[in-house]
This record gives C-alpha cells, sequence and structure tokens, in this order.
C-alpha cells in the first residue's frame, strides 16, 4: 500500500491523504457475488469517484476576483495574488485522487489472478493461503497472503483478505456492496528507509464510504486516513457531496523529526473553483532551499500566506498563527493555479470560520483481522511471473506519472 511520506516544510498542513474508492458488483443494490467480473467491473465505480472529484471542483464560478480587500489582513497579500493555500488544498485533493489509483492496484491483481490459469482462487466463506513467487520488485522472496469471499451480518457481499511480509502481517483488507454504494477499509503496517538510511515504521488505516445510484453514479462520498510513525501522526478526512457539488477537507498533523516540530490543522470547504481554509499552525523547522534562485526560504511570520522571505543557510524558520484565506481556481490554469479572493466572495467563508479546526490525530485503526501468518493445512504456491498483469502495470505507471507531476507549493509561491 501506500507509503506516508513527511514533507512538512511550511506552515500548511502537509496531507498525506488517500482517496480510497469501493469495490461493488454488476449491481450495487443487490447482494450478488464479487467475483472476478465484478472485480474488474469496478473500473466504472472508481471512474465515477474520479470524476465527481473532478466535478466538485471545477473552476465553473465566475466574477469572484473583487477589487476590494475585505477581510484580508493589512500586511498579508492582496486580493488578486497567488493563493499559497489554494496550491496546498488542491495537492491535498490530487493525492487522494491519485491514491485511487492505488486501491485500484490490488484489485487488479486479484482480478487478473483469478482469470489466469495459476491455481488462483478466492472461495467463499472459507479462506485461501497462497505464498506468491514471482510478484513484484522482491520477485525473490514469496508474498503471503490469505483471502476469501463472504456474506456479512447485513447480507452484503464482501471481499477479505490479509498480507504477510517478512513473518508480520502487512495488510487487512476488506470492501463490500451495500446498498447503493460501496465501503471499504484498509489497516497496514509499513516499514520505510530515509534517504538519510533512518528506517522508520508505522501504521496507517484508510476507509471509505460511498453511494450512489449504479457503479456509474457515485453522488456522495466520506474518506478516512490515518497514519503514525517515526515523523509523527496525522488523520484527514475528505467529504465529497455531488448533489451541492461541494467538499470538505480537514485534517492534522504532529511529529517532530531531527530540527523539525509541527503541529497544524486544517478544515477547508470549497466547490466549483472557489473555496476557503481555516489553518492553524505551531511550527519550527530549518529554512527550504530554492536551487533554482540559489536561496533559503522561511515562511512570513507575520501573514505565512503571503510569498516566503529570505533567510541565510542556518536560520530557524518558526512561527505560531491562526489564519483563514480564500481562493479562487484560474480558469484553464494547467497545472492548476489560484489566486486570493475577499472573503465575503466566498460562500464557504462562514462555514470555515466556525469550522472545528482538529487539534489532534485520529490514531490508525488496528487490522480488524489479525492473522498470524501461518495456513492450518499449508500454502498454496502461485507462480505470478506468468500472469499478465499489464493492466496492472498501467495503474502503477498513472500513479508514478502523478507523483511525478504534482508541483510542489513551495515552488509554486516563488514563481
Amino acid at each position: 500500500m501506500t507509503k506516508h511520506r513527511a514533507f512538512f516544510l511550511t506552515f500548511t498542513l502537509g496531507l498525506g491523504l488517500a482517496l480510497l474508492p469501493g469495490c461493488g458488483g454488476d449491481d450495487t443494490t443487490t447482494t450478488g457475488a464479487l467475483d472476478a467480473s465484478s472485480v474488474s467491473n469496478a473500473a466504472d465505480t472508481f471512474n465515477a469517484l474520479e470524476g465527481l472529484l473532478n466535478t466538485v471542483d471545477s473552476s465553473s464560478a465566475q466574477g469572484k476576483l473583487s477589487a476590494s480587500s475585505r477581510g484580508q489582513a493589512t500586511n498579508g497579500p492582496a486580493v488578486g495574488d497567488k493563493s499559497f493555500t489554494g496550491c496546498h488544498v488542491n495537492a491535498g485533493k490530487n493525492r487522494m485522487l491519485r491514491n485511487i489509483k492505488m486501491f485500484r492496484d490490488p484489485l487488479c491483481h486479484i482480478s487478473q489472478a483469478e482469470k489466469s490459469n495459476s491455481g488462483f482462487v478466492v472461495p467463499e466463506d472459507n479462506f485461501a493461503y497462497y505464498s506468491i513467487l514471482g510478484a513484484g520488485e522482491e520477485s525473490d522472496q514469496p508474498f503471503l497472503i490469505r483471502i476469501k469471499r463472504y456474506t456479512n451480518d447485513g447480507g452484503f457481499k464482501c471481499l477479505n483478505f490479509q498480507a504477510c511480509k517478512e513473518g508480520s502481517q502487512s495488510e487487512d483488507f476488506q470492501f463490500c456492496n451495500v446498498d447503493a454504494g460501496v465501503e471499504a477499509r484498509v489497516s497496514h503496517a509499513f516499514s520505510d528507509t530515509a534517504p538519510d538510511g533512518t528506517v522508520h515504521q508505522g501504521k496507517g488505516s484508510i476507509g471509505l464510504t460511498a453511494h450512489g445510484t449504479d457503479l456509474e453514479n457515485v453522488t456522495d462520498a466520506t474518506v478516512s486516513s490515518e497514519f503514525n510513525d517515526t515523523f509523527g501522526d496525522g488523520s484527514s478526512t475528505l467529504t465529497l457531496d455531488g448533489t451541492a457539488l461541494t467538499y470538505n477537507l480537514s485534517g492534522f498533523f504532529g511529529g517532530t523529526f531531527s530540527d523539525f516540530s509541527n503541529e497544524t490543522g486544517m478544515c477547508a470547504e470549497g466547490g466549483q473553483g472557489i473555496g476557503s481554509a481555516h489553518v492553524v499552525s505551531d511550527a519550527t523547522f530549518p529554512p527550504f532551499y530554492d536551487p533554482i534562485a540559489d536561496k533559503y526560504f522561511c515562511p512570513n511570520t507575520s501573514d505565512p500566506f503571503s510569498m516566503p522571505v529570505e533567510v541565510t543557510s542556518g536560520d530557524v524558520c518558526s512561527g505560531t498563527f491562526d489564519q483563514i484565506e480564500s481562493f479562487q481556481r484560474v480558469p484553464e490554469s494547467d497545472p492548476a493555479s489560484f489566486t486570493i479572493i475577499d472573503n465575503a466572495d466566498s460562500p464557504f467563508y462562514a462555514d470555515v470560520v466556525n469550522c472545528a479546526v482538529p487539534t489532534e490525530a485520529t490514531a490508525p485503526s488496528d487490522f480488524e483481522t489479525p492473522w498470524d501468518c501461518t495456513a492450518p493445512d499449508g500454502f498454496t504456491t502461485i507462480d505470478a511471473s506468468n500472469i499478465d498483469f499489464s493492466e496492472c502495470q498501467k495503474i502503477q505507471e498513472e500513479i508514478r506519472q502523478g507523483d511525478q507531476e504534482e508541483r510542489s507549493c513551495e515552488q509554486e509561491s516563488l514563481q
């Protein structure tokens, strides 16, 4: 699953967010079996969720660039300036969009394995235990999983699997059909090595509820994401309303790593290209380096939503603030850029003023289905090297391209 990255070089909350779609059968209003075909056809649901996020955030609103500057700090940026906050909120939503594909990846592998002649079968009610060889970058090490389909207490069909890495459980994955929608939950433990060789471990969990009229029409969704690791802990929630064409994004991160510490909470609301965000933060960290300008910068402590200020190498950036900014996407901008608008021109400003900014992170959920990585009657070995995973590789490439294409909000603010 995903690797949580600690990248919090400014006061604005760096949201390691994940938008995970669920998977339904051919008709999500029924309790039909989750077979290989329905897993494959889940692309309709994934595409619908991606489309919903894009529709909610389309820049169709007009005429919001007021000439006045009501509601803006007198020593801060003016209406019409670039919005640093809008960039960060958009980056958080883009990470969610990419993480839809991250959820699609294991489902794609299950579907392709079932359609192969490898002997991989997902049984009803009882777990099948597999030792999978030749899968991915660690092809010399077997990948242990157990997997089954079952009917939950509500009478809905579900798919559930656990995975083990190096003798310990690393994944617990479940998604179910529900009335006119889907529910999904994944919990995972991870171990990453930072560029300096530091090993950090932790765990995370992601949940989703989504509803609609059918697989191709998702009308609302709520996604939650939680994690903790060596760097700190964080959580976030995204809500999409396809009827009102609005989103709500909130989150918190707190942690210390080396000479960096941060506690930041944010809540943001928006839709159709306009939004407002309320950020509360207390942080201390090194300045960030701009290799193009060959200079070091810190956020402006008098108004952290304004352009960063130049400092010298070895200085320390610090500050505490509680501030609101409203923004609008520049029409037809690609990649997206944002300008500050008058708070009075944002229909979301009043809600953001009164929103409850998170002051602590929600802890990740434990594995709902613990597994000791053993098989009662032994594991069935599956040679995955001969299974056609080309469709899944396309999804992985889309994820990598998204990572490469995401522009740094810090660099955007300097242009």
